[in-house]
């Protein structure tokens, strides 16, 4: 036995409540807003990606100058060698867990280009 459903007719309108309705005579009327809501979550995601991008490189680079004037400091015999490994070797790993988190949000940022 084969079921054949008339295809409801479409309406598009601003609604006050809701996302849609369905009408008993079949129309089924959708608010505008969902038209627009995906395009500001995606630049919402867009926008949260960017400024955490920022951030970790800002980061990144602080942590780069005080590896580098550590580096002086250690040539002009201001801190000593075993100082210098310890602080250098935890600012590296610090960085290279920023330089992971920056690939992930930049993973995501091309996956949401690729949504659009």
């Amino acid at each position: 036995m084969k079921l054949v459903q008339a295809v409801p007719t479409l309406s598009i309108r601003r609604m006050k409540t809701g996302w849609g309705s369905l009408s008993p005579n079949g129309t089924l009327t959708l608010n505008v807003e969902l038209i627009r809501a995906p395009k500001e979550s995606h630049s919402d995601e867009k926008k949260y990606h960017a400024e955490r991008m920022a951030a970790l490189q800002a980061h990144y680079e602080k942590l780069q100058r005080r590896l580098d004037a550590m580096y002086e400091d250690k040539l002009d015999g201001r801190i000593d060698q075993n100082f210098y490994d310890r602080k250098s070797s935890a600012w590296k790993k610090e960085q290279d867990d920023i330089f992971r988190k920056i690939e992930r949000h930049q993973e995501a940022t091309g996956h949401i280009r690729m949504r659009v």
